[in-house]
């Protein structure tokens, strides 16, 4: 009976490392499908469209204290968007207004009131403030 031969050392060490680049590459492919994400921080619901793709990030009734994303492998979704919202408190309103920060693709935008003012604040990936727009929406 043939006995068998152990593997060489080489051979182990070229899978491990090849296992480990594999390893890697899934790993930086997932964090490039992460995408952006928009918060309701307002005690009312409002509809929510990003500018290329409507529908890879709308939501005609974003409620309160809930957030809506848009899914990374959308080509919507990868570079600076403009977010717009309309119809804040389940108004029916065919007017959009944007949020003049546009969000980066690993990025966030929170939607909050203070008064009658509207502010977006749109973070990048680290969590750093790119920008805080008061926003004017007619009839609020």
């Amino acid at each position: 009976m043939p006995t068998r031969q152990k593997p060489k050392v080489s051979s182990v060490r070229t899978i491990f490392m090849m296992s480990v680049l594999c390893v890697i590459a899934l790993a930086l492919g997932a964090t490039q499908a992460r995408a952006y994400c928009v918060y309701n921080d307002i005690e009312l619901p409002f509809a929510v469209r990003g500018e290329f793709c409507a529908q890879c990030l709308y939501d005609p009734f974003l409620k309160p204290n809930d957030k809506k994303c848009c899914p990374g492998g959308e080509k919507g979704c990868r570079g600076e968007t403009q977010i717009y919202i309309s119809g804040i408190g389940s108004q029916f309103s065919a007017q959009w207004v944007a949020c003049p920060t546009k969000v980066d693709a690993h990025g966030w935008i929170r939607f909050k009131r203070s008064g009658k003012d509207l502010t977006c604040y749109v973070y990048h990936e680290d969590g750093s403030l790119k920008g805080n727009d008061v926003i004017d929406i007619p009839g609020m």
